[in-house]
């Protein structure tokens, strides 16, 4: 008896474990680029290159994450990566990303 109900139930209990894998990973992927766009954008205000200011964002980024910035006297740095799928079965579209503005230091 206890096998047969643990049978039935065992297909609920695996999708709500790769919910919360999912849920998990993609809250973990957001982080990950708001750390990127963050540190990006401070590095950008100090004047370093813009070559430089993307080896910061792309190391700390998820994978295949995307940088953009741009310029002014605000730097604007926004990362943007797509969600890693599991077996395909996150819905396409569901991407994470984030931005960081900064005002640029001027020299003393």
């Amino acid at each position: 008896m206890v096998t047969a109900e643990f049978v039935t139930a065992l297909p609920a209990i695996m999708l709500i474990l790769f919910l919360a894998l999912t849920v998990l990973g993609v809250a973990f992927d957001q982080i990950r680029c708001l750390d990127a766009a963050r540190a990006a954008a401070r590095s950008a205000s100090r004047g370093d290159s813009p070559g430089e200011v993307r080896r910061i964002a792309q190391r700390l980024a998820p994978p295949d994450a995307t940088v953009a910035i741009s310029g002014g006297p605000v730097v604007t740095v926004e990362v943007r990566s797509p969600a890693r799928t599991i077996a395909g079965l996150i819905p396409a579209g569901l991407d994470t990303h984030a931005s960081a503005s900064i005002p640029r230091e001027r020299p003393l």
